[in-house]
């Protein structure tokens, strides 16, 4: 199998990190009003995320906010799925600024990587 180095490729999955995070914050927004929200979780050795949902709720007995765990199923089928990062199903190794990723993995998502520098190495 054939791996490449892609110059300066560490710098493309952060400019896309911080591009999904405004898609992320949109999201939220949409189901912001019942008071839901979730946590993704990539378990070690996991191919695809997990999402937790939690429910804000006051406590009483604390007279604070909490939230509240609700479950790995969505709370309200009201609520459209959450998107999803083009690199969590991806595995990649980030050497300093740069990422080492076999063909299979880079073909997923080599549109990210136009314009970067790439070379094949011997792994």
């Amino acid at each position: 199998m054939r791996t490449f180095l892609i110059v300066d490729g560490n710098k493309k999955v952060k400019e896309y990190e911080k591009e999904f995070q405004g898609i992320m914050r949109e999201y939220k927004k949409t189901y912001r009003g019942w008071g839901y929200t979730f946590k993704k979780v990539m378990p070690k050795g996991a191919t695809k995320p997990y999402y937790y949902w939690y429910k804000w709720e006051y406590n009483p007995d604390t007279q604070n906010n909490v939230w509240t765990y609700i479950g790995k199923e969505k709370p309200s089928t009201e609520i459209p799925d959450p998107p999803i990062s083009r690199f969590d199903e991806v595995v990649f190794q980030v050497v300093g600024e740069n990422i080492m990723i076999t063909e299979d993995e880079l073909t997923k998502v080599a549109d990210l990587f136009e314009g970067c520098m790439k070379f094949e190495v011997n792994v």
